[in-house]
């Protein structure tokens, strides 16, 4: 991954972080998989996957490396985790205005 994709993760990783200001960005890399941690991941992804999509010219984050970021290498659990935050996009207004302010 080059340093352009990793400060772009890094970016997106600090801004929703500010809604949860107990947890440390390292937290996240950390084999353990807290709900809460698992779930504030999929965000991110979530919102990487709509900032920089995957496929131009090595400019835009692909799966693999949102998942390599997160030592959770499979492609396959970064589209999960894309797809229940997209879920909970449209079924609960709560999480959407959440999610939205972090756009």
């Amino acid at each position: 991954m080059n340093n352009l994709n990793r400060k772009r993760i890094k970016t997106v990783e600090d801004k929703v972080l500010e809604l949860y200001p107990s947890i440390c960005p390292l937290e996240l890399r950390t084999q353990r998989r807290f709900r809460l941690f698992s779930d504030i991941i999929s965000v991110i992804w979530a919102i990487c996957r709509q900032l920089y999509p995957d496929g131009t010219k090595g400019t835009n984050l692909t799966l693999q490396e949102l998942g390599e970021y997160y030592n959770r290498v499979n492609h396959a659990t970064v589209i999960h985790g894309v797809r229940k935050v997209n879920t909970l996009i449209e079924n609960d207004k709560e999480f959407y205005e959440k999610f939205k302010s972090v756009l």
